[in-house]
Formats: C-alpha cells, sequence, structure tokens
C-alpha cells in the first residue's frame, strides 16, 4: 500500500488517542468518586454534588 495510506492511517489513530486522553481529562468524576468510596467505615461518605446544582441552573 501507499504511503499516503499509512499517513491517513497514522492521522486517524493518533487523532483517536488525542480524543481518549481529552475525555480522561475532562472527567474528573471518576477519581473523586472512588476517593470518596475508599473511606472507612468510620468516615461519612462525602455526595459529589452535580455541577449544575452548585453553579444554578442552566437558562
Amino acid at each position: 500500500m501507499s504511503w499516503v495510506y499509512w499517513g491517513i492511517v497514522a492521522g486517524l489513530v493518533a487523532m483517536v488517542v488525542d480524543l481518549l486522553i481529552c475525555i480522561g481529562l475532562a472527567s474528573p468524576r471518576t477519581k473523586a468518586s472512588h476517593e470518596a468510596g475508599s473511606g472507612g467505615a468510620d468516615q461519612p461518605s462525602r455526595a459529589v454534588k452535580p455541577t449544575m446544582a452548585v453553579h444554578g441552573r442552566a437558562a
């Protein structure tokens, strides 16, 4: 196959990897919910408030 084909494939793979990295960085909820759930039985669990409840309602 030609070099143009492999260039297109490499570009698509790079875009998919970039998308996955951005999604991972933009979703801190997974770490917060994991840390809140890892507490012992003596510590009350902290509920994570939705973003809209903190900043008000959307228009």
